[in-house]
């Protein structure tokens, strides 16, 4: 087993739903709006559970050793700031995709 755990929170580890894009144009807007509304309640659903089990996964792991270590991840940003990595996501992404994410994460770009 691995000795150190760093939480840097540099990757988001959830499911991902994916869907062939023609086949979802082809599906009438009724039936696309169905399922999303089905993907995205599950996709808050699941992420609540990711966070609910989160502490009893620490636990277990410290508990077998394993030292879990709180990352200051300010570097981590500055340095991806001043490579121009978020100002080119922010622009693959669109000024809407990108608020949500930062209203998770706080500002980033």
């Amino acid at each position: 087993m691995q000795k150190y755990l760093s939480l840097t929170s540099h990757i988001w580890g959830g499911y991902w739903f994916l869907a062939n894009r023609r086949t979802w144009e082809r599906l009438p807007a009724d039936v696309q709006a169905v399922a999303s509304k089905v993907i995205n309640d599950c996709a808050l659903e699941q992420r609540a559970e990711l966070a609910k089990l989160e502490p009893s996964y620490r636990q277990e792991l410290a508990a077998k050793g394993m030292v879990i270590n709180e990352v200051d991840v300010e570097p981590f940003r500055e340095a991806l700031s001043k490579a121009g990595f978020y100002q080119e996501w922010k622009g693959r992404y669109g000024e809407e995709a990108w608020s949500i994410l930062e209203k998770y994460s706080g500002k980033l770009a």
